[in-house]
């Protein structure tokens, strides 16, 4: 016979399964909600405006005897920078001058030969026509836009660090004029394929990581920086083109779970 512990033990166990016992549900009704994808989270769309951008007001601009624009006033979100303010030549877009306007379109006059540091950082740029004549870009002075695409004029002979960084760059022409890319220039875009010209003997500190890259043209004998945390490209690249003698030539990546690189002539 069993005895009163007994008992009261089994009692107990019968009173946890009771307390954890799941609904009657429909074994159908659960296949079906499992097999059901969950319903997308709807996103807003965002249209971008193409229709030209019109020259804005001189009055909403402030322009030093330099010719350099200090800042601006004005609240439009897509300006047009007059050739002239005043009566004097707009010749360079001044440090900070834009930053966080929330602009999403400019077009610059031909006569502007430098762009400041941070000029215009943190707007919602999304496509940019730099002019021929532009001979220096400062540091950071697009970076987090939404640019999708971007020519550096040949004119061009200098860009600051981290100055298109956090954008989504998908198309890229770098002109003859740059002899070095400096750290971070194109940090986090969305390059897949990069054309390096041949006048660019060095590339910098995260110049192009957190790109989605897999085919690059590169010259020979470039300065790349080969450390894995803070390399020039990413998925060690500086490793694998060092270790083939810095030829020039296309590289290509094979995505995977062993991703490696591949050179071709």
């Amino acid at each position: 016979m069993y005895s009163l512990r007994f008992w009261t033990v089994v009692f107990g166990l019968m009173c946890a399964a009771s307390l954890t016992a799941q609904p009657n549900v429909d074994p159908a009704a659960r296949r079906r909600a499992l097999a059901e994808p969950p319903v997308p989270e709807e996103k807003p769309v965002i249209e971008f405006d193409n229709s030209p951008i019109e020259v804005s007001p001189e009055s909403e601009f402030e322009i030093d005897g330099n010719g350099i624009i200090l800042r601006y006033t004005g609240d439009s979100k897509r300006i047009g920078i007059p050739e002239s303010i005043q009566g004097i030549p707009v010749t360079a877009i001044g440090a900070g001058a834009f930053a966080g306007q929330h602009l999403t379109g400019v077009t610059l006059p031909l006569g502007v030969t430098e762009i400041g540091k941070e000029a215009f950082i943190r707007n919602s740029l999304w496509t940019l026509d730099l002019p021929e004549g532009l001979v220096r870009i400062g540091e950071g002075a697009f970076a987090d836009n939404k640019l999708i695409g971007i020519a550096i004029p040949d004119s061009v002979i200098e860009i600051g660090d981290g100055a298109f960084a956090s954008n989504e760059l998908t198309s890229l022409r770098i002109g003859p004029g740059i002899s070095r890319i400096e750290d971070s220039v194109f940090y986090g875009n969305e390059l897949s394929r990069i054309i390096i010209p041949n006048t660019v003997s060095y590339i910098g500190e995260e110049s192009f990581h957190y790109n989605p890259i897999t085919n690059i043209a590169m010259p020979g004998n470039v300065n790349l920086i080969d450390n894995y945390e803070r390399s020039s490209f990413p998925d060690d690249f500086p490793a694998f083109y060092n270790s083939n003698g810095r030829q020039a030539g296309n590289y290509i990546f094979s995505v995977g779970r062993d991703g490696s690189w591949t050179y071709s002539e």
